[in-house]
């Protein structure tokens, strides 16, 4: 299980890395940045994802939806759990960055949901990511099973 939960990690760690480099230049001013500093910022952004996708993997051991073992026998439910709660803390997340705490702002060509005028982006990221992770890290332990 130890194995798994770290390929877990490793897997969101360069999954979430890669989309928050392709998505930057969709954040205000970041085309601009040397590529060494959009590194550093996308690092640092990446490893609030990371801690995300841990909250949620441990919330969900908390709150008794699933016990600890459940992420070595990953069902489908199970993988929508974990996508919904990554995604309601991922948003919560990029609701406070951009419009309490003002640590970015989307630039003109970032495609904006109606809906408290969140960029796209970032939405799918959570919609997209955590189930990916969870598949890659099955389909290399084959575990995965269609009943909750």
């Amino acid at each position: 299980m130890r194995a798994l939960y770290l390929n877990i990690l490793a897997l969101g760690f360069v999954l979430n890395f890669v989309w928050e480099m392709v998505q930057m230049p969709l954040y205000a001013g970041m085309a601009r940045r040397p590529p060494g500093q959009t590194t550093l910022i996308c690092l640092r952004a990446t490893a609030v994802d990371v801690s995300v996708l841990l909250v949620a993997f441990w919330l969900l051991i908390l709150v008794g939806r699933i016990h600890r073992p459940w992420i070595v026998e990953i069902a489908i439910p199970r993988v929508v759990q974990f996508t919904l709660v990554s995604f309601v803390l991922g948003v919560a997340l990029e609701l406070i960055a951009t419009r309490l705490l003002h640590h970015y702002t989307y630039d003109v060509t970032m495609p904006r949901l109606p809906v408290f005028d969140l960029g796209l982006a970032p939405v799918l990221l959570w919609l997209l990511l955590p189930p990916t992770i969870l598949s890659i890290a099955d389909w290399r332990a084959g575990t995965l099973r269609m009943e909750p």
